[in-house]
C-alpha cells in the first residue's frame, strides 16, 4: 500500500516541479479524497519549499466556501504582519483587499482575489510556489463547486495572476462537476486516480511478494493482509499469513509483534468458534506480551482470554483474567474497556454463585458508568445488580437500586 500512495505522491510532486501547466485536476470516487489530502500534507511536512494552502472544508455553496478562503488567507497575512513588523519590514506587506470581505461581490472574485493576494505575501526570489489545493472532502453542492471553479480558471490560456502558484482541484470520477472544457485546457494537468480497497489490496500483496522492499516493509504490508483476511472471513488465509509473521517475529526477536501476531491466530479461532485453540494460541501470547510491557496488548489479551474461559464454561479462569483485563483498562486510557471488563468479572461471579462478589463488581461497573456518563452500560449494570442482590439478604441496597433504575427509565422516557 505505501508504494500506492508514494506513486501518487510522486505525480504531484512532479506536477508541482514542471512549468507548463498550473493546474492539476485529481479525478477520483469522492470517498477518496481525504487520502489526498493526506499526501499533501506530508508533501508539506517533509520539507518542501512551497507554501502549502489546503482547503479540505466541507462544500456547502460557493458563498460559504469563498468566506473560509478568505479568512484562511486574511489569518496568514495577520500573521504575515506581526512576523515582519517585529524585523521592521512592514513595507513589504501590502494591504488586504477589501474587495474579499464585500459579500455583496461575486464569490469567484472574491475567491480570486484571495488567492492573487496569498501569492503575493510569498518573498520573491526564493523560488517558492503558492499551492493552493481547493478539496472539499464533502461537496453538497456540485453543481456549485463546479460553477465556482470554472469561474475562477481561464480557459483560453494562463493570465498573470497564475504565475507562481499550482492549483490543486478534485473530480469526482462517479458524478463529475467539472466541464469537458476546464479538463481539456492545455494548461490543466488531469490525473486518474485509485486509491480504492481493491488497489490497495493489490498494493500490499505486490509489496508482500518484492524483493526489493525491506523485510520489515514486506511483513507490515503481509501483516495488513492477514487482518483484511480476517475482516473478509477468509480465516485460512489469515491464519497462514499470521503463521508466516510469526516465524519472522520469532527470528527478529520483536515481542510486541509475536504477541500481536498470536491474538491474531486467537481471534481467528475464536471467531469460528474453536474455543480451545482460540485459547492455546491466547495463551501462548502471555510471554512475549509480557516481554513486550504493552498495555494495550496485554490488556487486549486478558480480555479474550476472559471471553474464551467464560465460553468454555470455566468461569473461575473467566474471573481471573476478567479482573486483570479491568485492571488494565485505565492504563489505556480507555474507561469503557474498564467498565465492560468488570461487567464481564461480575457475569463470571455470578456463574459461580459468588453472588457477593458479582454484586461489587456490578455496584463498581455502575459507579464508573455514572462517572464517565455512560448510559447504556450504567442501565445494564443496575440491571445485573438487581438481579444479584436477589440471591444475598441486602433488602436495602436492592431498594437503592430499584429506585435508581426507576428514576433512569422516568428520564429516559421524558416524564
Amino acid at each position: 500500500m505505501q508504494k500506492l500512495f508514494e506513486k501518487v505522491q510522486k505525480n504531484i510532486e512532479d506536477f508541482l516541479e514542471q512549468r507548463d501547466k498550473g493546474i492539476l485536476i485529481l479525478t477520483l470516487p469522492g470517498e477518496q479524497i481525504a487520502y489526498v489530502v493526506k499526501i499533501l500534507e506530508s508533501i508539506e511536512n517533509a520539507g518542501s519549499p512551497d507554501v502549502f494552502l489546503l482547503f479540505p472544508h466541507d462544500f456547502e455553496s460557493p458563498d460559504k466556501f469563498t468566506f473560509l478562503v478568505v479568512e484562511r488567507v486574511k489569518m496568514s497575512y495577520e500573521a504575515a504582519r506581526e512576523e515582519l513588523g517585529l524585523s521592521g519590514e512592514m513595507k513589504n506587506v501590502p494591504s488586504f483587499p477589501m474587495i474579499c470581505l464585500d459579500e455583496q461581490q461575486p464569490a469567484a472574485l472574491r475567491l480570486r482575489e484571495a488567492l492573487c493576494f496569498a501569492r503575493s505575501l510569498i518573498p520573491p526570489g526564493k523560488g517558492q510556489r503558492l499551492v493552493c489545493a481547493l478539496l472539499p472532502l464533502i461537496i453538497n453542492d456540485p453543481s456549485g463547486y463546479g460553477q465556482l471553479m470554472q469561474q475562477i480558471i481561464p480557459t483560453n490560456g494562463l493570465i498573470p495572476w497564475f504565475r507562481g502558484m499550482r492549483i490543486v482541484l478534485r473530480e469526482d470520477s462517479n458524478s463529475p462537476m467539472l466541464s469537458s472544457k476546464i479538463c481539456k485546457a492545455p494548461f490543466v494537468e488531469v490525473k486518474h486516480l485509485d486509491l480504492s480497497t481493491d488497489a490497495m489490496i493489490a498494493s500490499l500483496r505486490e509489496e508482500a511478494k518484492d524483493p526489493g522492499v525491506s523485510s520489515e516493509q514486506r511483513a507490515q504490508s503481509l501483516l495488513q493482509l492477514a487482518c483484511i483476511d480476517y475482516a473478509h472471513c477468509r480465516y485460512e488465509d489469515a491464519i497462514t499469513k499470521y503463521t508466516e509473521l510469526l516465524a519472522y517475529y520469532q527470528e527478529t526477536q520483536n515481542s510486541t509483534m509475536q504477541a500481536f501476531v498470536l491474538n491474531g491466530i486467537g481471534d481467528t479461532y475464536n471467531r469460528v468458534g474453536k474455543f480451545d485453540m482460540a485459547q492455546d494460541w491466547y495463551e501462548r501470547a502471555l510471554v512475549p506480551a509480557a516481554e513486550s510491557k504493552s498495555p494495550i496488548i496485554l490488556f487486549s489479551l486478558s480480555r479474550n482470554l476472559g471471553h474464551v474461559y467464560y465460553q468454555l464454561k470455566q468461569y473461575s479462569q473467566a474471573e481471573v483474567f476478567f479482573d486483570g483485563a479491568q485492571q488494565l483498562g485505565l492504563q489505556t486510557h480507555d474507561p469503557e474497556a474498564k467498565i465492560l471488563s468488570m461487567e464481564w468479572r461480575g457475569l463470571s461471579q455470578e456463574k459461580q454463585k459468588a453472588f457477593d462478589r458479582a454484586a461489587d463488581s456490578f455496584e463498581e461497573a455502575t459507579r464508573l458508568s455514572h462517572e464517565f456518563k455512560r448510559n447504556e452500560h450504567l442501565n445494564r449494570n443496575l440491571e445485573h445488580l438487581s438481579n444479584t442482590l436477589k440471591h444475598i439478604d441486602q433488602h436495602d441496597r436492592l431498594a437503592r437500586v430499584k429506585r435508581e433504575v426507576a428514576l433512569l427509565s422516568k428520564g429516559e422516557s421524558g416524564e
